[in-house]
């Protein structure tokens, strides 16, 4: 977010795409996460489609991903 959180904003990346989990199964339910959350490694490149991981990219929008809630919400 240091890098990039900026850009990303400006290109129309939202809490949800970046950061959500699923309410109840967390981040264990990969369908539900943001394209954020299962990441160990620094984004080098973003876009409004997609952000550049290591040596793969992570689309904004994927069909069958779902949108849950904030990561720092779940649990509650």
């Amino acid at each position: 977010m240091d890098d990039f959180g900026a850009e990303a904003d400006r290109l129309g990346w939202d809490t949800l795409s970046l950061f959500s989990v699923h309410p109840k199964s967390g981040a264990i339910r990969a369908d539900w996460c943001g394209v954020l959350m299962p990441c160990l490694y620094p984004v080098t490149e973003v876009t409004g489609d997609f952000l550049r991981v290591q040596l793969w990219r992570c689309q904004k929008n994927k069909p069958a991903r779902y949108q849950g809630m904030p990561v720092w919400e779940a649990g509650n």
